[in-house]
């Protein structure tokens, strides 16, 4: 006798308790880290820059580890964002973080639909 096995959906977004622990614990560390070290350098001004790189190693991490869509393309981009954010507190670049904020925003919208409707 044959028995087949349903493969469960997968969840979207990091909808399921596992996931979302996951990232949450990811994140938390990754940015208590983040700010002990601007604390002991002295670097107050980089808060924003620790929160976007603490996003996107916890976005990175979670891909790894639950395949998440978003997340492969969150990471990335909020690592870049926290890098826009840097140069941007140390005066090499002049971007209005009205700009940086609403680009976060719709890049972030992008990946959840494009994850509703693309992900298996």
């Amino acid at each position: 006798m044959t028995t087949t096995r349903e493969i469960p959906a997968r969840g979207y977004c990091c909808s399921s308790w596992q996931s979302l622990c996951f990232w949450g614990c990811a994140f938390v560390a990754f940015y208590a880290a983040a700010l002990l070290a601007i604390y002991w350098l002295h670097l107050e001004n980089y808060q924003l820059s620790a929160l976007f790189a603490a996003l996107g190693l916890a976005c990175v991490a979670n891909a790894v580890r639950n395949r998440t869509f978003h997340c492969v393309i969150t990471g990335p981009f909020f690592l870049l964002v926290a890098l826009a954010f840097a140069l941007n507190t140390a005066g090499v670049w002049k971007i209005p973080a009205s700009g940086l904020w609403a680009t976060v925003v719709i890049v972030v919208c992008a990946a959840l639909l494009l994850e509703r409707r693309f992900a298996s």
